[in-house]
């Protein structure tokens, strides 16, 4: 914007006219991804910490996370 109102060297009227166009131009952001309901997100953040304490303590974990239609799938292998 700096750049466009020295290159043409405009005046005080002249940069607020393109300013004042900038800013009417504005790109609508839309959201793409679908959010989870917020209570599916907390059981699945709730079991992913879950997951994360048992590494810690050691024991080797695989877990897949799946996302259907109807419902949401999280299993879990525990190595003996």
């Amino acid at each position: 914007m700096l750049s466009k109102i020295i290159e043409g060297d405009l005046n005080v009227a002249q940069s607020e006219k393109l300013i004042e166009s900038h800013k009417a131009v504005k790109p609508v952001l839309r959201r793409t991804v679908v959010a989870k309901d917020s209570r599916i997100q907390l059981a699945v953040n709730t079991v992913n910490e879950a997951i994360s304490s048992i590494r810690n303590v050691g024991i080797p974990v695989n877990s897949e996370e799946a996302e259907y239609e109807s419902y949401y799938q999280i299993v879990i292998q525990l190595k003996k």
